[in-house]
């Protein structure tokens, strides 16, 4: 099975929670048998660092130079559209087109999104 993880942070390194949750996340679902392909942002000036972190968990991975929303900002956007703030702080346009572009190619039989 092919399964398309999308995150809002890049899993690697996993220095909090949220990467920890990610990161077993990926390792459960390959020991399942699945192959997974990683969608994430990373924060701008971080993706050399990420890159090397890839020793501990293989790619396949889509890393894309972007950072959330400041808080302030992603609370006016979720009063505004009437959405989750945490969808307004992590709705990163950049990761669109490679979102796609991942999708045409890797043909995930599952889709999972944080």
């Amino acid at each position: 099975m092919r399964v398309l993880l999308i995150t809002t942070k890049c899993p690697w390194p996993a220095t909090d929670g949220g990467r920890l949750a990610a990161m077993r996340t990926i390792e459960s679902l390959r020991g399942a048998g699945a192959d997974v392909h990683v969608v994430a942002p990373v924060a701008t000036g971080e993706l050399e660092r990420t890159i090397d972190m890839h020793d501990v968990v293989p790619p396949p991975a889509t890393l894309v130079e972007s950072a959330p929303r400041p808080w302030t900002r992603a609370l006016l956007g979720a009063l505004l559209t009437r959405q989750a703030v945490t969808t307004t702080r992590h709705g990163h346009p950049a990761l669109r087109p490679a979102l796609a572009a991942c999708i045409d190619r890797f043909r995930p039989d599952l889709i999972v999104a944080e």
